[in-house]
């Protein structure tokens, strides 16, 4: 069987030399020879183009995925990094606007003792209006001793603990502080629980509207003087006094930060 196979080979040749001798003999020209050579190669380089041309694009387009690739991992993770300093630039920003105004208001009262606390949790309700705070025995901070936000009175520290302390609100019934609604308008601001405050002990015959504006006047071993306490929203009277409803001036739902004034 091999040996028909080579004898195919050889006759094969004798063939194609037989051809080309006829070919040299018989219709010969200048660029016969180029010409039949072409004739001959072109298959291969077909072959050759069809079949290797891929697998350069593949191998190309395999690298290019590669690089690729591996550029996106790259910007990942520069992206990553630049989200990180986002995040703690925003946080920084955050910050210095919550606590920013409340440095400003400390300026006014830069020769008190004062310790900047962030709320943690806020009650209020029938029973009591409070919140916690994260400051305590720890920063200084004792029983009675003021909190404010800005120009406006918060409450007063009823409970003090290592690191955190419980502050009844204005509102809270264990609130009650000296106020002037205006020029000798005097009476006593109280807490009524679920957010409510009320102006007592207003002589009937003394001018009040709504709106004005109740502050504390300092009187008492407990609140200091010029810091705003609520606004009138409702007057009635009788034959005595005054019945004045007011709301308080901060509003718990935007308050971060506080400032607890030691004495």
């Amino acid at each position: 069987m091999e040996q028909k196979r080579s004898f195919r080979w050889v006759y094969l040749f004798y063939l194609v030399l037989f051809l080309f001798i006829i070919n040299r003999l018989f219709f010969f020209s200048p660029n016969i020879a180029e010409k039949t050579i072409s004739c001959i190669v072109y298959p291969f380089l077909k072959i050759k183009t069809c079949i290797v041309y891929p697998f350069i694009l593949a191998t190309d387009y395999v690298h290019t995925v590669s690089g690729l690739q591996h550029k996106l991992h790259e910007l990942e993770n520069n992206y990553q990094l630049l989200q990180e300093k986002y995040i703690q630039q925003q946080g920084q920003q955050s910050f210095y606007k919550d606590t920013q105004e409340l440095i400003d208001f400390a300026q006014r009262y830069k020769n008190h003792d004062k310790v900047l606390a962030q709320i943690l949790v806020t009650s209020v309700g029938d029973c009591e209006d409070t919140i916690m705070i994260d400051a305590g025995a720890t920063q200084g901070v004792q029983k009675d001793q003021v909190v404010v936000y800005k120009g406006i009175m918060i409450g007063r520290i009823v409970e003090v603990y290592p690191w955190y302390s419980k502050v009844a609100l204005l509102t809270d019934r264990r609130c009650k502080v000296a106020a002037e609604c205006k020029k000798g308008v005097t009476g006593i601001c109280c807490g009524q629980n679920n957010g409510k405050l009320e102006l007592h002990f207003v002589p009937h015959f003394k001018d009040v509207v709504v709106q004005d504006m109740i502050m504390s006047t300092g009187k008492g071993l407990v609140y200091p003087k010029g810091f705003a306490l609520g606004q009138v929203v409702s007057v009635s009277s009788d034959n005595v006094t005054h019945f004045i409803q007011a709301k308080p001036l901060y509003d718990l739902s935007q308050l971060d930060y506080v400032y607890v004034f030691k004495r």
